[in-house]
């Protein structure tokens, strides 16, 4: 709101932030990063799932 950058632009993409946290992915991989910027996530996941209580991510055919 500032016209400040908050957050370097270090992905490929970057959605709206939900909750406090957003997805990024870099290349074919995703991940997500709080608004401060932090990785809680780092993109190396194939997809990922916000949900409010957790987040649900899947890697060669594998959630966690």
């Amino acid at each position: 709101m500032t016209g400040k950058l908050k957050i370097p632009c270090t992905f490929d993409y970057a959605g709206s932030f939900e909750g406090g946290y957003a997805k990024i992915r870099t290349k074919k991989l995703t991940g997500m990063i709080m608004t401060s910027g932090k990785l809680i996530i780092p993109a190396y996941v194939m997809m990922t799932f916000p949900d409010p209580l957790l987040f649900i991510s899947k890697r060669e055919g594998k959630f966690g």
